[in-house]
């Protein structure tokens, strides 16, 4: 039997997420590319993998053991990457970070700027990623530390420092939604496509939780790449955005968007730098961090 190994890459992670849409965040691929991927790996399998339920994927008897086997092979060849990374870029050699969109934005340039000043010796690597890819990458030993959201599932093999948290908030354009309009409830809310980036999916979850709780069927959810992709949409015209208040202060200010009012709170966002615990920093860490917080 000759299966393509993506099919098990997309079977492993939708099984350890237990959703499509977070696995396909997670891979960066789109959410019909993984229903894809699982449908022709049934297929060649000649059994079901998977029970689909409305709040998400769990695993059939089949699919249990078949994961019993994948998930070592998949981690084993993660954990031989990761080794094979630190082989061609000693950590002694430079600092590595991996950060998301919202983070390489709005937060690492002038800081990045000023170690660069401190210490222009000092080589460093730059990745962009979702927050699942940064966490990921750091567990995995590819980077250093990472900036991100902070992690809504515990790993206790990383440590995190805090930056703070930040308040989401629906947006819209004026011309979707009247500026006069009233406080919305999630039924009223759900009625329109709802726009959110791969730094939000948290509440995206929470909406889904509250649909769940409030038996109401999953709403249009679209997911961008980008917080400004969220804004772009909005302007368009093609929905409601989750986005986090003070990325768009000016533009309520100037009443090109409005906030929208709602009967619940999402919860706020909370940032953090992850690192690996019980790993010996070094001192680019060290001054970075130093750097940072100073």
């Amino acid at each position: 039997m000759n299966i393509n190994y993506e099919h098990y890459k997309v079977f492993y992670n939708v099984a350890k997420q237990g959703s499509i849409t977070m696995a396909a965040h997670k891979l960066y691929i789109s959410q019909p590319a993984v229903s894809k991927s699982i449908a022709q790996l049934e297929k060649e399998l000649g059994c079901p993998l998977f029970i689909r339920h409305s709040t998400g994927m769990t695993l059939t008897p089949e699919g249990e053991l078949l994961y019993s086997h994948i998930a070592i092979a998949y981690e084993e060849i993660a954990l031989g990457e990761s080794q094979l990374q630190s082989l061609r870029f000693p950590k002694s050699d430079m600092l590595r970070i991996a950060a998301d969109d919202l983070a390489i934005r709005y937060l690492l340039g002038p800081k990045l700027h000023h170690f660069i000043r401190e210490f222009p010796t000092h080589p460093l690597t730059l990745k962009q990623g979702t927050p699942d890819q940064v966490t990921e990458m750091v567990r995995q030993g590819t980077v250093d530390l990472g900036f991100t959201i902070f992690p809504q599932e515990h790993f206790p093999d990383l440590d995190t420092l805090p930056l703070g948290s930040y308040k989401g908030v629906f947006i819209a354009s004026p011309e979707y939604i009247h500026p006069d309009s009233t406080t919305f409830d999630l039924a009223d809310l759900i009625e329109h496509p709802i726009i959110y980036s791969y730094n939000n999916t948290s509440a995206a979850h929470y909406l889904y939780t509250l649909m769940g709780q409030q038996n109401i069927e999953p709403c249009s959810l679209m997911e961008v790449g980008t917080t400004d992709l969220v804004e772009d949409y909005v302007l368009h015209g093609c929905g409601i955005g989750i986005t986090l208040h003070h990325l768009v202060t000016a533009k309520l200010e100037q009443k090109s968007l409005i906030s929208l009012m709602t009967s619940f709170q999402l919860p706020p966002i909370e940032r953090a730098i992850i690192l690996r615990k019980h790993e010996k920093r070094t001192s680019l860490i060290t001054n970075f961090l130093n750097t940072f917080f100073c």
